[in-house]
């Protein structure tokens, strides 16, 4: 390994969501898989919708729509 290789370029691809990282040193910090069968992206783009619908702003929310459906979160199919 030479001193410009400290992320190999290993293409990752989340099981849970298919989204694909370009390597495992972000594959790990986006698509950690949890308890509930999700990974962080899906548990993310959730959270953020939430927050956003307890303030009462609906259309911040539903912009946040596509990014959970190509995520393949399931409330969003």
């Amino acid at each position: 390994m030479n001193q410009f290789e400290l992320f190999p370029e290993t293409v990752r691809t989340c099981p849970v969501c298919g989204r694909n990282e370009p390597n495992d040193y972000v594959f790990q910090i986006n698509h950690r898989l949890l308890e509930d069968g999700t990974c962080t992206a899906q548990r993310a783009v959730l959270a953020h919708i939430a927050y956003y619908r307890r303030q009462g702003d609906e259309e911040k929310a539903q912009e946040l729509f596509p990014r959970a459906k190509s995520l393949n979160v399931k409330e969003y199919q």
